[in-house]
């Protein structure tokens, strides 16, 4: 009577079965192993192979297949000699359901033996992938399992292909290692291959559950982008979608309800992209989206009080901001593969009419165009092909996101619409405190946004409270010199701020009210000490020092974020522009500002201005003790210095090919006499 694989496996000793497990299917001798022979090989090495890791569950025959290597040699055994495609892909599935036990397995020698060999399992996988479904599907419980391993030191991406050319089976293997891919082979592109092709969705689930384990730096991050992993993860989600909603479609048109369904669709595929571009964010962008800061001022707030709505948890709204937030990385990389991600989002309908509502999108596409202007005009390092797209993706999403806003009466930011709100009308002092509160309002949004990598946002903040202070300064100077002389009489005391004209009716003279008697007002003048007791008719009122300084202080303070930002879109004469502003208010004794310039003269190539201003920038700080700008000085005279020896070397070049060519035009010694007379 013949006798099932399973009951001839059943008989062996554990000796038996590891001699059977490492031996070529078609080579298994069927007198040693079955008395009656099955006929099948191929179907005794499988049942070998599941009866060895029944007993492998006990920790002595575990630890006698480990001192037998036998994962090695399961890993190095040739398959490739079965002729019948599905014999072959029944022997390689079982062989990865073996290595995918052994990887759960509760014995740790087991799994450490197959966690030291990660880069064999990799050049097996790399040669087997595209056999067959049912074998990528066992190869990715085995890669998944690896994975999620605990003790694992290191990431699995850090695994490199393993090249040992005296393993069995590898003779005569490489054209066909070429032709599979083998040579491009890693982790990455297997979990992308595996997620593509196989649609069973608790695999898809672990295997988003590996990718964000595995990705746990920024190098992996960027591996990731070059393997196209975060690609292949929208796109397929954005292919299931059309699907869903195409599957329902039709429904309805066999039903004939003509239900619109398509909200009702649960894209788990997206929440699965959502999860890992969520995951890439947490290490490349700057923070990650956050709650705002606090909310503004009354005046602020009632003109922006729809954005209090709860937003749209939808996974297909996570998606978007997920994208945005990597246009606001700081790694190229990750920035640049936002770019094609955004590309990707405005080709669907769906998920563009969701991307325009989101808040950082327009910052988002300000930089990416500042940078694509910045590749036309500069050498920089950004794909060509990304500046093209980044330019078009600034020209069509704009005005959907301007028309958006109108629809809505809103700002996405929570930007105050007009300059004049809160400040216009009665400039009384509670008028100007609300302004203040607004601007500082304006100062700390900004400041969120530029924690969070949205620059263009944050300065657009910037530039509305510096807009706010002056115009509500403005306002109340205005108001305060249109005063009658028996109202400035009447508000005058003592330590009040003024200005005094002289008696010819020229110039205005800032000075400090000292007393008021018989009509007269008693000053002391600020930049002589001088006193002079004045008519009201050439007196007017100042804003108080007070007002003043707490004015000037946030307006400096703006004027410096602002440069920064134009500084970090690589915008250095705009920046520059904001630090001179900056020096301007403070004439000039502001450390912070002339070394931030300096730094803005040397990306302009202004080596002059640099060290004039980091000159003058050490000059204040070594007095005040200021060792961290000092450092920074220090930073920053090195890179002079170092450019100042390139334009030396650079001018030498410059001379000696002008020579070369007037040696070519002119006769023998009329070069360096012309070269003498230019110079």
């Amino acid at each position: 009577m013949e006798q099932e694989p399973s009951g001839v496996a059943a008989n062996f000793d554990v000796e038996q079965l590891l001699a059977a497990v490492t031996a070529r299917p078609g080579h298994l001798d069927q007198q040693r192993y079955c008395a009656d022979e099955t006929g099948d090989s191929a179907a005794l090495w499988c049942a070998c192979l599941r009866e060895l890791t029944t007993r492998c569950r006990e920790s002595d025959v575990a630890q006698f297949v480990v001192n037998h290597a036998t994962v090695r040699r399961l890993l190095t055994l040739d398959l490739s000699a079965e002729k019948k495609k599905k014999t072959a892909t029944k022997l390689r599935v079982a062989r990865w359901d073996v290595l995918a036990e052994f990887a759960q397995s509760g014995i740790r020698a087991l799994r450490q033996q197959l966690r030291s060999q990660s880069g064999l399992v990799l050049r097996l996988a790399a040669r087997e992938r595209f056999e067959a479904r049912e074998v990528l599907a066992a190869m990715a419980k085995c890669v998944v399992a690896l994975a999620s391993d605990a003790d694992r030191d290191g990431s699995l991406l850090d695994v490199k292909r393993c090249d040992d050319d005296d393993d069995e089976g590898d003779k005569g293997d490489s054209k066909d290692d070429i032709e599979s891919g083998e040579d491009d082979a890693s982790y990455l592109t297997l979990l992308k291959q595996m997620y593509v092709t196989l649609s069973d969705a608790a695999l898809r689930r672990a295997l988003v559950a590996s990718l964000r384990k595995l990705i746990a730096s920024k190098e992996h991050v960027k591996a990731a982008v070059r393997a196209g992993v975060l690609r292949a993860l929208l796109q397929v989600a954005i292919d299931d979608s059309h699907a869903t909603l195409r599957t329902h479609e039709q429904e309805n048109q066999d039903d004939g309800t003509g239900d619109d369904v398509a909200d009702n669709a649960q894209p788990d595929l997206m929440l699965n992209c959502a999860n890992v571009l969520a995951h890439v964010a947490i290490l490349v962008c700057f923070t990650l989206p956050a709650p705002p800061p606090p909310p503004p001022p009354p005046a602020a707030a009632a003109q922006n009080s729809e954005l209090a709505t709860a937003p749209d948890s939808s996974s297909e709204l996570l998606v978007c901001e997920r994208v945005v937030a990597l246009l606001l990385s700081g790694v190229s990389v990750a920035f640049q593969e936002g770019v094609r991600l955004l590309q990707m989002i405005v080709e669907n309908p769906r998920l563009r009419a969701l991307v325009v509502g989101i808040a950082d999108l327009r910052g988002a596409l300000e930089k990416a165009h500042a940078l694509a202007q910045q590749h036309e005009s500069q050498t920089r390092v950004l794909d060509p092909y990304v500046a093209t797209l980044s330019r078009q993706q600034f020209d069509q999403l704009r005005p959907e996101i301007d028309a958006f806003e109108r629809a809505r009466g809103i700002s996405l930011v929570g930007l105050p619409s007009d300059p004049s709100v809160g400040v216009a009308g009665d400039m009384s002092r509670d008028s100007l405190d609300t302004a203040l509160a607004l601007a500082t309002y304006c100062k700390e949004r900004g400041n969120w946004y530029f924690k969070r990598g949205n620059f263009p946002t944050a300065r657009g903040f910037y530039r509305r409270a510096i807009s706010l202070l002056r115009m509500a300064q403005r306002a109340r100077e205005q108001q305060l010199a249109a005063l009658r002389p028996a109202d400035v009489l009447r508000q005058c005391s003592a330590g009040a701020s003024v200005q005094v004209q002289s008696r010819s009716g020229g110039a205005w003279r800032n000075a400090m009210v000292a007393d008021v008697e018989s009509g007269l007002v008693e000053v002391i003048f600020d930049d002589d000490d001088t006193e002079e007791a004045v008519d009201p008719s050439r007196v007017r009122l100042r804003l108080t020092t007070t007002v003043l300084d707490t004015y000037e202080a946030l307006e400096v303070d703006c004027a410096m974020n602002m440069g920064k930002a134009f500084a970090q879109l690589h915008e250095h004469e705009r920046a520059a522009e904001c630090f001179s502003h900056a020096l301007k208010v403070k004439r000039d004794r502001l450390g912070a500002a002339l070394y931030h310039r300096g730094v803005a003269h040397l990306a302009l190539h202004d080596l002059k201005s640099a060290q004039q201003d980091l000159w003058r920038a050490n000059e204040l700080a070594r007095p005040a003790g200021d060792k961290a700008l000092v450092k920074l000085v220090s930073a920053a005279y090195k890179k002079l210095q170092a450019l100042h020896a390139n334009k030396k070397r650079m001018d030498k070049r410059v001379v000696k090919e002008m020579m070369r060519y007037l040696s070519t035009v002119m006769p023998s010694g009329g070069a360096e006499t012309a070269l003498g007379e230019a110079q």
